[in-house]
């Protein structure tokens, strides 16, 4: 049976931010078929404390049917981890193999996240243009989603880290946290 989050569209993630985990909701728009990351009206991503503040919010402040639906309905424990920092795990790597799959998922996730809100904010000159992440999600693609094991290494180069370096400012840059006043 399909979870609460594949019936919706909507899926709860954890981020970690100086050493802090927030919730946040991402996912698509099932009536419009858009991408969706529930944000303020400064197109910031909200970030909540814990799930009982994220349902509060949604219940009280978002008029999409959906979300209100989804978010009375979903559990608080189905929600998967996004990563904004790989310098520490990448710089002691010279090459990305079947030894790390949770690691190839993690990137993949964020530069999914960054790429989707580029796109619902508009900001396509903001865009990160690196080649080794271009790279990077051709090698993904062809590794799990169409072959669904690892057929080709990836070599991580020095610029690769920088892209993501720079996504990753992107992100915080796009990023408030919701305080229950």
């Amino acid at each position: 049976m399909d979870s609460v989050s594949d019936k919706f569209g909507k899926y709860l993630f954890e981020i970690i931010l100086d050493n802090r985990a927030y919730l946040f909701v991402w996912g698509i728009d099932l009536s419009s078929d858009n991408e969706y990351i529930l944000r303020n009206n400064e197109n910031k991503i909200i970030l909540f404390l814990n799930f009982l503040e994220l349902k509060k919010f949604i219940c009280d402040n978002v008029f999409f049917d959906e979300l209100v639906e989804w978010v009375n309905n979903v559990e608080d424990n189905e929600n998967d981890k996004v990563l904004l920092d790989f310098e520490n795990e990448l710089n002691s790597l010279k090459v990305l193999d079947d030894r790390f799959l949770e690691l190839w998922k993690d990137i993949s996730l964020f530069i999914e996240l960054y790429d989707d809100l580029i796109y619902l904010n508009n900001d396509e000159d903001k865009l990160v243009l690196n080649k080794d992440v271009e790279r990077f999600k051709e090698q993904y693609r062809d590794n799990f989603i169409w072959r669904n094991e690892i057929k080709k290494e990836f070599i991580i180069e020095t610029n690769f880290i920088k892209g993501l370096n720079e996504m990753s400012g992107y992100i915080k840059s796009s990023i408030a946290i919701f305080m229950n006043d």
